[in-house]
């Protein structure tokens, strides 16, 4: 017979179990043909949850791993069984949600970053998601939220500026943008936002000008909503249908599609889809198929370079900047990567980290072409007409850039030919316009203004 201590023990342990969350078993995982690296990131992560499978920090860090691999069905077990192992773990329900909509699981996304702002109401990110989505009902009030409790909130500001444009009501979103400048500071997608509302209430050329002339000046990175997401996750970005395309590119997919299912540890199948869904510009698809590829071919720099410039095509340029940063650790004499790494940087506002990778292939390769003419037109834009590189610009009747007609009209000012110069200008502005270079177009208007005042 027991005795009475043993059948309590027992009874409080079925009471225990009984209380325990109900957890879903850990997913199989398969580490057939991964790269060494990649495979022991994976074997920590699923050992760390083996030894203690209830540990909420344990399966919330597997759940990110397979997350950033795009292992999406079985990085969301991890997250179910880490959410109900951490209720109280704001962030875990924000990175879920993110996942389940990657699963077009759309209304469970929503519940799940509403359940992160619910815990955490002071992180603007989940709050932000869930604002941008079409099925929110009132985005407006949920922004407001955010900036009570996050003044400063830049991404707000722009969400909401945004919000009170597409009902028509530019008034409020004049002054919602332009606090948002005030108390955020000076970034370009707010003035850019600005200006499209000061165009909606009516108001001057020269006000509206201002905003983009800023816009230009001031463009930076920080005001996208996915920027907070750590590193293992980071480059997941959740905006992009998939477009129709080519037959004969849709074909290739197919027949990839299968050499994948016969040989899903091949890395090249992986980057080949990659490719292939780049040209398709479905940008999603060819985000995960890079994530699968890191995991056979983590030092592969053309598997980087291919990323990256799809990302840059994407105007994903955050991911590109990273992608192009891993080509260069494995590849550091990699001209090309190099020269992309550079118009990056530029896309994000970054002008003097652009010159600076410019100049480094210039340094490696004097006669470089693409980095000669990408420096010598940032030098142009920057208006530092005299930097050495620029005295071997073509500015003759065979300039084929606006940016190279902004140059010669700034020689002709500083030789006090103003009437040289405008009609200089006014040449690149044309040229500009006409190849849709519209940051050049923008700085030769500003120039003509400038110029037809001292003509006065």
């Amino acid at each position: 017979m027991p005795n009475r201590l043993t059948v309590l023990t027992a009874l409080c342990a079925l009471f225990l179990a009984a209380c325990s969350p109900a957890l879903p078993p850990v997913p199989p995982l398969s580490f057939d043909g991964l790269a060494e690296p990649v495979a022991a990131q994976w074997r920590e992560a699923l050992d760390a949850v083996e030894a203690s499978p209830d540990e909420g920090a344990a399966n919330a860090h597997l759940a990110m791993v397979l997350h950033a691999y795009a292992q999406f069905p079985e990085a969301d077990v991890m997250y179910q069984r880490a959410r109900a192992l951490s209720p109280d773990n704001a962030t875990l329900p924000w990175y879920h949600g993110l996942l389940l909509r990657r699963l077009g699981e759309e209304a469970a996304a929503l519940d799940s970053l509403a359940h992160a702002v619910t815990l955490d109401p002071d992180n603007p990110a989940p709050a932000l998601q869930l604002a941008l989505s079409a099925s929110t009902p009132d985005p407006v009030a949920l922004l407001e939220g955010v900036l009570r409790v996050s003044p400063g909130e830049g991404r707000a500001y722009l969400a909401l500026g945004q919000q009170l444009i597409d009902r028509g009501d530019t008034e409020n979103a004049v002054d919602v943008l332009s606090t948002g400048i005030e108390r955020a500071g000076n970034f370009g997608a707010l003035h850019y936002a600005l200006a499209t509302a000061l165009r909606g209430t009516g108001a001057s050329e020269a006000d509206i000008d201002r905003q983009l002339d800023l816009h230009r000046r001031h463009q930076d990175a920080r005001l996208d909503v996915d920027d907070e997401l750590p590193a293992a996750v980071r480059a997941l970005d959740l905006s992009h249908a998939v477009p129709a395309g080519n037959e004969r590119l849709h074909r290739a997919v197919t027949e990839l599609e299968a050499q994948r299912a016969e040989r899903p540890q091949d890395g090249s199948v992986h980057a080949n889809l990659m490719a292939v869904h780049g040209r398709l510009l479905n940008f999603d698809a060819a985000a995960d198929d890079y994530a699968q590829a890191l995991r056979y071919l983590p030092d592969d720099p053309s598997l980087h370079f291919a990323a990256g410039n799809i990302a840059l095509l994407a105007n994903r340029n955050h991911q590109a900047l990273i992608a192009f940063e891993r080509c260069l650790a494995t590849a550091p004499d990699f001209d090309e990567a190099r020269v992309q790494l550079g118009q990056a940087n530029e896309r994000l506002g970054r002008d003097a980290i652009a010159v600076e990778e410019y100049r480094a292939v210039l340094a490696r390769v004097p006669a470089h072409p693409v980095a000669a003419a990408l420096l010598a037109r940032r030098l142009v834009l920057l208006d530092q007409f005299e930097d050495p590189l620029l005295g071997s610009v073509v500015t003759d009747e065979d300039a084929l850039h606006g940016w190279q007609w902004r140059l010669r009209a700034a020689q002709l000012r500083a030789a006090g030919d103003v009437p040289g110069a405008l009609a200089m200008a006014r040449r690149g502005l044309v040229l500009s316009k006409t190849s849709r270079d519209h940051e050049t177009s923008e700085m030769l208007r500003l120039d003509i203004e400038a110029l037809l005042a001292i003509e006065k």
